[in-house]
C-alpha cells in the first residue's frame, strides 16, 4: 500500500518542482532595471532611407530610374539615432565601390559601378545635433544623365564610413545602394 501511495505524490511532487524552477527563472530573468532614463540597447547610427526602401536579404536598394531625355536628377538621405544622444555626432558617409562585387553577388547581377563624374553629395559630413535624432539632409545630385548608355544599370552603394563619440552602426541599414538606370521605356 505504501508504494501506491509514493507513485500517486510523484506527479505532484514534479508538477511543483516545475512550477518553482519557472518562477525562479522568472524573477532572475528581471534585471528590473528602470528603462526610463535609459534605453535597452545601445544607441547606433543608420542611414534613414535605408530603413524605407527595398530590402532583398538584408540589401538596402533604391532604384532610381530616369527616361532617355533627363539631364539630372537627385536623391536625398539623412544619418539617424536610434534615440537623442548627449552631444553631437558627427557622421561621415563615403561611396564604397568595395560592395559592388557584393551587392552582384547578392543580386545575381553584374551591374557596374556609377562613374563618379555622374553624381555629386551636397556634402558627405553631416552633424546630429546632441537631443537630436536626425542630421541635415544630404543630396545626391546627378548629372550628364544623357551620356549614360540607355537600359543599363549602376550601381551608387553609399554607405557610413563612421560616427563620432564611439557611437555604434547599424549594421544593417548603414549602407544604402542606388540602382541607377536611363530607361527607353519612361
Amino acid at each position: 500500500m505504501k508504494t501506491k501511495h509514493i507513485h500517486r505524490d510523484i506527479p505532484l511532487f514534479v508538477s511543483f518542482a516545475g512550477s518553482v524552477i519557472i518562477l525562479l527563472l522568472l524573477v532572475a530573468a528581471c534585471d528590473n532595471k528602470d528603462y526610463s532614463k535609459a534605453s535597452p540597447f545601445d544607441n547606433a547610427v543608420y542611414i534613414d532611407v535605408a530603413e524605407q526602401k527595398t530590402t532583398f536579404a538584408t540589401l538596402h536598394i533604391a532604384n532610381f530610374t530616369f527616361n532617355n531625355l533627363k539631364q539630372t536628377g537627385q536623391q536625398e538621405l539623412s544619418a539617424v539615432l536610434a534615440y537623442p544622444a548627449e552631444q553631437d555626432i558627427d557622421v561621415n558617409f563615403q561611396v564604397d565601390p568595395s560592395l559592388i562585387g557584393y551587392y552582384n553577388a547578392r543580386l545575381g547581377t553584374n551591374y557596374a559601378m556609377l562613374d563618379a563624374k555622374y553624381y555629386k553629395f551636397s556634402t558627405q559630413h553631416v552633424v546630429i545635433p546632441k537631443g537630436d535624432v536626425n542630421s541635415e539632409v544630404v543630396t545626391i545630385s546627378f548629372s550628364d544623365l544623357t551620356d549614360l548608355d540607355i537600359d543599363t544599370n549602376f550601381l551608387l552603394p553609399v554607405t557610413i564610413q563612421q560616427a563620432s563619440g564611439g557611437m555604434g552602426l547599424l549594421k544593417g541599414s548603414k549602407t544604402i545602394c542606388y540602382i541607377v538606370r536611363r530607361s527607353s521605356a519612361i
